[in-house]
């Protein structure tokens, strides 16, 4: 499979992130860097690394101590998950049952969120520790991003659809023809330019998720702020629509009082 394996003795077993690295010549200078290479422990003792190609081999270490994740944090991010994707598959399967007797609109929404959002729980459950391969942990850092980024657009319809009600209180045409492929579409516009811009970031060697120092943290950061600042204008107009329909109220009351 054109991949070289070297196993080094670890003389430094606790404390410490340890990572396979090759020396490569750029720009005029040498570099260490981890690309294209992966790192693996085999137990206390020893480290493999496996590389694409053939270069000068060293395992660093860093001088300060590893950030070490608290083993009950990450169990109890699994059982909350595990509890999320029990009562989104309840959640799921009342719209479904329901679907006929409600609000198309608001039913179609609903259920996009709902999937949304047991879909990337599954992935974070099942893959989010994949980073000993290397194409897996890509795909579930891809589908991740997608996913939640559908959810927060699923978010966003929920307030446009609000939003119309308010605004267009009489209106009978339905809007999720319109709302689903932007749900669904805009996400997958936004994954695709990350991975043409920077594939190489999606998957880091703690998690398999998109790299900070890659910038590719505002494609996912970035929609959500602005699907946040849409509802919370939203938001604003709801208030200061019902406080002018009590106004309007008072104001009619004191009319018939008259």
């Amino acid at each position: 499979n054109n991949k070289v394996e070297i196993t080094f003795k670890n003389l430094m077993t606790q404390g410490y992130e340890i990572r396979c690295e090759v020396l490569v010549h750029e720009r005029n200078t040498l570099l260490w860097t981890d690309k294209d290479c992966i790192t693996s422990t085999e137990g206390d003792t020893s480290v493999r690394c496996v590389c694409s190609h053939l270069s000068v081999f060293s395992i660093l270490m860093s001088l300060h101590p590893a950030h070490t994740t608290d083993t009950r944090l990450v169990k109890l991010t699994k059982v909350g998950l595990s509890i999320s994707v029990v009562c989104l598959s309840i959640a799921l399967g009342v719209f479904v049952y329901v679907f006929k007797s409600m609000n198309v609109d608001k039913a179609v929404i609903h259920i996009c969120l709902c999937c949304s959002l047991l879909i990337s729980s599954l992935i974070f459950l099942l893959g989010i520790e994949a980073t000993n391969h290397k194409l897996l942990c890509k795909a579930v850092a891809a589908s991740l991003q997608y996913f939640l980024l559908a959810a927060q657009f699923s978010m966003m319809a929920e307030g446009f659809q609000l939003l119309s009600l308010i605004i267009f209180p009489f209106r009978t045409k339905s809007n999720w023809t319109f709302l689903v492929p932007v749900i669904f579409g805009t996400p997958l516009l936004v994954l695709i330019i990350s991975m043409a811009v920077a594939s190489d970031g999606f998957g880091t060697s703690e998690v398999c998720w998109i790299a900070n120092d890659k910038g590719l943290k505002w494609a996912f950061v970035g929609p959500v702020i602005g699907v946040v600042s849409f509802n919370a204008i939203v938001l604003l107009i709801v208030l200061k629509t019902i406080v002018g329909m009590d106004k309007v109220r008072a104001a009619d009351t004191k009319a018939k009082i008259k």
